[in-house]
């Protein structure tokens, strides 16, 4: 067993922790000294505030410096100051979080160099095995996580966290009890470990496959929603474009969201659209792909594209009746990240080719070419 599973990321926790990674741990005895919040950046990240999602652990296992060289530019800081989805676990692994000291010293990292002060979701994603029973023990595992690897004044350096589900196809009921159970997870652990205040929230995707009972249960029960808008244009070449989407989202999918009552909905909606050039059929439609460009700054591709179009999205959501000003204002992440793209792997080549090449993102030298081939689907 190695010394780093029994210290538990943090090495000041008052109990030895087993050696055991699957064995439980338990509270301090007493609660610790109340820790003292981390003080605003000196070089706060003053951007726009999109949140950027990544699926890959690299960036926290393996040592890859990509996404923080990219919160850390000048880019970075004009475009992505908002909230950041991490993946720290799938079905494969609900039950145990790896290389738990390297995750939390990679959220310091974060913190550190990037000035960005929005929230750090970490992911659980299950598309794959749609398992209910894994995403509600996975609650269990988020929590035996805190306990082992963060101590109260580790919590105040990295917070705000949050634990968010990205997982479709699973029955509405298991959606129910993972966010009521990670509620009550939040209230157990913060008075147990002593953590301040608002320091961990939940979260969980509103999928684009109508299922109006789970959207429910995600805008009364979690503090916070990512509704999967996957259309690319407004008023362009299609009708289902991104306004008649949300007219779906907010009257189908989401019917709490204009029914009586809204004003009571706990969960404020990020917009996320996809930026994925191998969606497959109907990609050219799905993608913000499709709307590459080589250049920058250029408003008819790349991020400027999509933050001009979500912006008049979103002015004509109220101005054509979707929501009215109030519920758009209480429904939606107004005062953090309104607007996010999926995901960073492939938004990362959204920036123009020159920017892409400084940064090494050799990934992007094939994007043109998908791009062609995601309009052509």
């Amino acid at each position: 067993n190695s010394p780093r599973a029994r210290s538990g990321g943090s090495g000041s926790l008052p109990t030895p922790l087993p050696d055991d990674p699957s064995q439980p741990v338990t509270f301090p005895p007493s609660p610790p000294t109340p820790p003292t919040s981390r003080p605003p950046p000196s070089d706060a990240c003053s951007g726009n505030k999109i949140a950027t999602y990544t699926w890959s652990q690299s960036y926290w296992r393996e040592g890859d410096q990509s996404l923080v060289n990219f919160a850390k530019s000048d880019m970075g800081r004009q475009w992505n100051c908002g909230d950041l989805y991490i993946n720290i676990a799938d079905a494969s692994n609900y039950n145990f979080i790896k290389d738990q000291t390297n995750l939390v010293s990679w959220m310091k990292k974060w913190r550190q160099e990037s000035g960005n002060n929005g929230i750090i979701w970490l992911t659980y994603g299950d598309v794959v095995d749609k398992s209910g029973e894994k995403m509600v023990a996975f609650v269990n595992t988020f929590e035996q996580f805190l306990m082992r690897s963060v101590n109260a004044q580790t919590m105040a350096d990295i917070a705000p966290i949050g634990i968010s589900f990205d997982v479709e196809h699973i029955a509405d009921n298991y959606y129910k009890e993972a966010l009521q159970k990670s509620q009550d997870m939040i209230t157990e652990v913060t008075q147990g470990m002593g953590y301040l205040p608002n320091s961990i929230f939940v979260d969980s995707t509103i999928e684009g496959e109508e299922n109006s009972q789970e959207t429910e249960y995600v805008m009364r029960y979690a503090d916070h929603a990512l509704m999967m808008l996957y259309r690319n244009e407004l008023g362009g070449s299609y009708e289902d474009d991104l306004l008649e989407r949300m007219r779906w989202m907010m009257t189908e999918q989401c019917k709490v969201c204009t029914q009586p009552g809204w004003e009571n909905l706990k969960a404020k909606i990020t917009i996320m659209v996809e930026g994925s050039c191998e969606m497959g059929n109907g990609c050219g439609k799905l993608s913000m792909c499709a709307k590459d460009t080589s250049s920058y700054p250029d408003s008819n591709g790349g991020i400027e594209y999509i933050w001009d179009t979500l912006n008049r999205l979103t002015e004509r959501m109220v101005s054509e009746g979707v929501v009215t000003q109030d519920q758009f204002n209480h429904l939606f992440d107004v005062n953090g990240s309104l607007f996010a793209v999926h995901n960073w792997e492939w938004s990362r080549c959204f920036y123009g080719d020159s920017y892409s090449q400084n940064m090494g993102f050799s990934d992007c030298q094939d994007y043109h070419s998908l791009a062609s081939d995601c309009r052509l689907k």
